[in-house]
């Protein structure tokens, strides 16, 4: 559950593709900057690692995992598992595609890779009213795509339950 300690922090860990090597204005390496907060966090796991190990009192191991824990970043990159339907995908689309943050535009481009991507993006070129009134086969297209989804999801479960009857 709670590995931030597992490995010790480097440059790879966070997102700085867009920090400045020198700022015109104050004259400062970001990156390098960032090196430096890096280097401290791993002090702070070092010495948590080392009191956790030792069988000290969990508490005074905590009060350096807080350390750690308070001065990472935002641009520290996390893994999340998360589980979500196509209906959540869909709100998440319509909201973040056009985000400005690359995250958001690269998540979306994932979406976009989905099978039956269509249902979730929403015939992105077709998504109008009009052009539903031009072209009556619009929404049997949609039905479509859903018959197929739902028509494979179906053959999945058919075939698992096969396989437990056996």
């Amino acid at each position: 559950m709670h590995k931030i300690a597992e490995k010790e922090f480097t440059l790879e860990d966070f997102s700085c593709e867009h920090l400045t090597k020198e700022n015109d204005v104050h004259h400062i390496d970001m990156v390098a900057w960032l090196q430096k907060q890096i280097d401290f966090l791993n002090v702070w796991r070092r010495t948590y690692l080392d009191v956790k190990d030792s069988k000290v009192s969990a508490s005074s191991a905590k009060k350096y995992w807080w350390q750690m824990i308070q001065l990472l970043p935002s641009s520290y990159n996390q893994t999340r598992n998360v589980m979500m339907n196509y209906e959540v995908l869909a709100n998440i689309y319509k909201q973040r595609h056009s985000h400005k943050l690359d995250e958001w535009r690269e998540f979306c481009k994932w979406i976009e890779s989905l099978p039956y991507s269509e249902v979730i993006i929403g015939f992105k070129e077709y998504d109008t009213v009009e052009y539903a009134k031009e072209h009556p086969d619009f929404a049997d297209r949609i039905k479509d795509a859903v018959d197929k989804m739902t028509k494979s999801v179906h053959c999945e479960n058919k075939s698992e339950e096969d396989e437990n009857n056996v």
